[in-house]
């Protein structure tokens, strides 16, 4: 095989809800590892970030040969899985940001 990691289709999604958790789930609750939304959003970002660059070194790897066809298709369809997440997010908080700005004062 190979030295890359490639991430399985849907990797972003469960790092999200992961980060997501991690301020709102039990370690929240007990004071345990307590984390701001701040610090899970960069958490989950910066998954989502390497989750994309893992696609584009499988695409290069599989191009000079190193990486199977298979093993590039998964790991192309992760990133692109994680891409279509954070725009789902950045759309969803674009159309609560022009929410805000529409409600009376």
């Amino acid at each position: 095989m190979s030295d890359l990691s490639v991430a399985p289709i849907g990797a972003a999604i469960p790092s999200i809800v992961d980060s997501v958790e991690g301020v709102s789930g039990a370690a929240a609750t007990s004071g345990v590892g307590k984390s701001s939304f701040g610090e899970a959003f960069e958490k989950a970002m910066s998954n989502a970030v390497s989750s994309v660059r893992g696609g584009e070194k499988a695409m290069l790897a599989g191009l000079e040969g190193r990486l199977g066809n298979q093993e590039v298709v998964n790991a192309v369809l992760a990133a692109e899985n994680t891409l279509q997440t954070v725009v789902a997010i950045r759309d969803r908080a674009v159309n609560a940001y022009q929410e805000i700005l529409r409600m009376p004062i």
